[in-house]
């Protein structure tokens, strides 16, 4: 019997199907009519589910059928008006049609306890505890999709960050040329890019040069062409201060940088300043001050300090063959740090982990004040040397011996 009313039903739905591509075989697709009727088949299954129930008990609950139902119905409704987007379609359905899917939960749950047969076993409980969660997430998931419904703005930034997602794909646009600034003795430089890397080296070339690379998502070559176009490097002068930057005016769509800078030899500045608030920092051969704050990986080599780095998920390492002159300060919220200096410079140490392991290799002629697992503090040969601070929160931090220090130009050490 079961098997004659799905047929029929089956069969009355794709009656329909073929009466609609008879009237209007020219103006209508089947994919153009699968797309505004394939609700009609979930409601169909709902109606076999139902009728199943009410004819041999089989499903043994009329719930899920009436709940298929409703939401084939609602669903059918809503193409039938034209609804196009599907995030649009399901907040639409979820805060003006939850009542209807609350009413089918319930009506099947009453149904299933009152047209109980002894047969059957013990009658079942019309609402039980987990009945009545499912109720209440019902009307609240639909209340809070009646509130986001009305808000248009939300749907359309949704819809557009879903969109850029699937139809996206990475292009990597370089400028052409890098550009030239002249940097001059005892020059502060700022550098800044809010959405990518830094790295910074210092070269045998004659001139200060900076270069961004981009990293689009775009739906296509010529678009990412376009976004490229509005987003550049911004190189301010005041006095002895540079200061580096990305410019991406109106740009809402999704891209990365990496910011390279090369510094000569002859005018090294006297100080660096890096902010990369979603990226890594990498620096090279830079033997004056630099502050990092980056959000993850840092990499400063051959330095003699001053240093003071922070990151905030990313992890540290800091490496140099030449003896320290300055204060060394680094601290990582959530990641490791790993410090490599040569075994005969001059320095103190402080390092501090709240949940890892603090090691040390190659420093035989440290001096330990308080040594534990989590905490050492002691100084290498010279109680006014400067001071090594060292500090995470959830990584093992690990101070390693680089060999004997090699020769520095003014190195009185």
């Amino acid at each position: 019997m079961l098997k004659r009313i799905a047929t029929l039903l089956l069969g009355i739905g794709l009656i329909g199907v073929g009466i609609l591509l008879f009237i209007a075989p020219e103006r209508i697709t089947v994919v153009q009519i699968f797309i505004r009727f394939w609700p009609l088949f979930l409601l169909l299954a709902g109606l076999v589910r139902t009728a199943g129930y009410l004819i041999d008990r089989h499903p043994a609950s009329p719930v899920g059928g009436l709940m298929i139902t409703a939401i084939g119905a609602v669903l059918l409704a809503s193409n039938l008006h034209g609804e196009r987007s599907f995030l649009q379609t399901f907040l639409q359905i979820a805060g003006n049609h939850w009542f209807w899917l609350l009413l089918a939960f319930v009506l099947g749950r009453v149904m299933r306890q009152y047209m109980h047969r002894i047969e059957d076993g013990p009658r079942p409980q019309a609402f039980s505890t987990g009945a009545i969660v499912l109720m209440v997430l019902i009307a609240g998931g639909g209340l809070t999709a009646n509130y986001l419904a009305k808000r248009g703005q939300v749907i359309n930034d949704i819809n557009a960050s879903v969109s850029s997602y699937l139809m996206s794909s990475n292009h990597l646009i370089d400028d052409e040329q890098p550009q030239i600034f002249a940097l001059l003795p005892d020059t502060q430089l700022f550098i800044n890019n809010f959405r990518g890397d830094v790295e910074l080296r210092v070269t045998p070339q004659s001139q200060a040069t900076v270069k961004l690379h981009k990293n689009i998502y775009a739906a296509g070559n010529e678009a990412a062409v376009r976004i490229a176009k509005s987003i550049s490097l911004q190189i301010n002068s005041e006095g002895g201060k540079y200061q580096i930057s990305v410019n991406a005016p109106g740009v809402n769509e999704k891209f990365t940088t990496t910011m390279v800078i090369e510094l000569p030899h002859e005018n090294i500045p006297a100080g660096v300043e890096v902010l990369a608030e979603d990226g890594d920092v990498s620096i090279e051969n830079l033997k004056g001050g630099v502050t990092i704050n980056a959000a993850r990986d840092i990499k400063v080599r051959n330095f003699r300090g001053p240093l003071n780095v922070r990151t905030q998920r990313g992890a540290i390492s800091l490496e140099t063959d030449e003896k320290i002159s300055a204060d060394i300060r680094a601290v990582s919220e959530n990641g490791r740090i790993q410090v490599t200096l040569p075994e005969d410079s001059k320095f103190r140490l402080d390092a501090a982990s709240n949940n890892g392991r603090i090691r040390l290799d190659g420093f035989e002629q440290i001096s330990y004040q308080r040594h534990e697992r989590s905490l050492v503090e002691g100084f290498n040969i010279g109680m006014n040397a400067p001071l090594v601070n060292l500090r995470s929160d959830k990584g093992k931090i690990r101070l390693q011996s680089s060999g004997l220090a090699l020769a520095a130009s003014g190195d009185d050490n």
